[in-house]
């Protein structure tokens, strides 16, 4: 099969939860639509809140694995012998971590806790069973999301008023709190754009370099990397966690159209692998006709 050469350069970023999965969380379903992007010509990235050990069972299903970016840009999974970039004459291997150690950073989060008297409960407090029923995962899927190491994600701050005084504090410490599509999670100052980017430069060292950045999210955590697409997809599950869909995508779009490079914004109604196809399909169609 000969494809175009613009869409050989077309390199894709997607968020999971909300934008290629749905709450089927259908594994294989995503991994054949990545492996579809593959076919195209393109090169499609996961970037994700999930863990390490979450991320790898999609990358098991994929016929052509990628990298993978997990905990909100704390670390890259390279794979080992992976020929996911055509003409790259260094491949990268095995997994870069940043930021602080997840033991380090859940006792830091107790202790404001409790100067702050601040009511949150973070995963590493909950059994698995309770994780799946907070996430609607299966007790295994649950068990794979509470091996986490370096964010953590926290259920039952609900007051914005303490979601203030909690960012602050951490802010001190040089760590972020980072609003997802269920949940805040408390990271370190590295975010998916920082992880985006850095895949971006290596690139951009190498033989083959994107000529054409796609960048797929639903959530505020998807932000930093949406800004650096040159399109972004802006995804809305009709049925979502978020409350304020519309409001939510509003404001998210009117920040990416405020960006310093404002990249070309498409608003996706829906989430899932078909969803997500069709619209990644439509994003090249539109690109080669270019």
């Amino acid at each position: 099969m000969c494809f175009n050469a613009v869409m050989q350069q077309s390199l894709v970023f997607t968020d999971l939860d909300g934008t290629l999965l749905d709450d089927r969380y259908d594994l294989a379903g995503a991994a054949d639509a990545l492996d579809q992007v593959h076919a195209m010509g393109a090169v499609a990235i996961p970037v994700s809140s999930k863990t390490r050990a979450e991320m790898l069972l999609l990358r098991r299903h994929q016929r052509h694995p990628t990298p993978f970016v997990f905990e909100n840009g704390a670390g890259i999974d390279w794979g080992d012998a992976q020929h996911w970039a055509p003409e790259m004459s260094t491949m990268p291997s095995g997994m870069t971590l940043h930021g602080l150690g997840y033991a380090q950073l859940c006792q830091r989060l107790i202790r404001l806790r409790n100067e702050l008297d601040i009511n949150f409960c973070g995963f590493s407090e909950l059994s698995a069973e309770k994780v799946a029923e907070l996430t609607k995962l299966s007790l295994v899927d649950a068990g794979l999301a509470k091996r986490r190491t370096a964010s953590e994600p926290l259920v039952w701050l609900d007051d914005q008023q303490s979601v203030a005084k909690l960012k602050q504090a951490l802010a001190k410490h040089d760590l972020l709190l980072q609003k997802g599509g269920r949940f805040y999670t408390a990271t370190s100052l590295r975010q998916k754009n920082d992880a985006v980017s850095e895949i971006i430069a290596l690139l951009n060292k190498q033989s083959w370099r994107p000529r054409r950045v796609i960048v797929c999210g639903d959530s505020p955590n998807d932000l930093s990397m949406l800004a650096l697409a040159d399109m972004a997809l802006l995804f809305s599950d009709t049925v979502s966690d978020h409350g304020d869909t519309p409001g939510l995508r509003k404001r998210m779009k009117e920040y990416l159209i405020n960006a310093a490079n404002p990249p070309e914004v498409l608003e996706v109604n829906g989430a899932g692998h078909e969803s997500w196809l069709t619209a990644i399909d439509s994003s090249l169609s539109d690109l080669k006709q270019n």
